[in-house]
């Protein structure tokens, strides 16, 4: 069944892709963070169903899991490389960042 769910996601996705989903412009949208997320809701309905089946709200929580997934990779990056530090929280707990003083340097002396 896992094998089948694998193949059916990948045709799903190369489909998606000859559509241009990844060529819109959403620099968040990434193919292998959808694919994470299609496949446990593919498989799932081929173990339920037997059928290959999808509803438009399972592919919408899939797009939306697969942007936060990317967005906090790409964040967790900057972090991690020291362009971005946190350097505040708001009244809902929310971690604020900025840029890191060696990068507001470079930027004044450019």
């Amino acid at each position: 069944m896992r094998n089948e769910a694998i193949v059916l996601t990948n045709e799903l996705l190369t489909e998606l892709e000859n559509d241009g989903l990844f060529s819109q412009g959403d620099p968040f949208l990434e193919k292998e963070f959808l694919f994470e997320e299609l496949l446990p809701k593919i498989e799932n309905n081929l173990m339920t169903t037997g059928q290959f089946t999808l509803t438009d709200e399972e592919f919408e929580e899939a797009l939306i899991e697969s942007r936060r997934k990317s967005k906090e990779e790409a964040l967790n990056s900057l972090i991690q490389k020291g362009i971005v530090v946190p350097t505040a929280m708001n009244e809902n707990d929310d971690i604020l960042l900025g840029l890191h003083e060696n990068i507001k340097n470079m930027k004044k002396s450019e």
